[in-house]
């Protein structure tokens, strides 16, 4: 059995005291965050920001120490 592991961001935004959470609608016909496989020799941090770019091309972004899962 093969063990990947993935990394993933959440994009928000406040809008009027309210968070609106950015999803992408995948062709497998599921909604999710940006999420992808940590390549070899990567950081968590790394894949994440290489799958925004990839998936979104949003590249204007800054994580928030201390909101992080692993």
């Amino acid at each position: 059995m093969i063990n990947e592991t993935s990394a993933g961001i959440v994009f928000f935004l406040s809008v009027s005291s309210e968070n609106q959470f950015l999803l992408l609608n995948y062709p497998q016909k599921h909604w999710d965050f940006v999420k992808g496989k940590i390549e070899k020799n990567e950081q968590v941090r790394e894949t994440a920001r290489r799958e925004a770019e990839e998936e979104t091309g949003i590249t204007d972004f800054k994580f928030i120490d201390g909101f992080e899962e692993c």
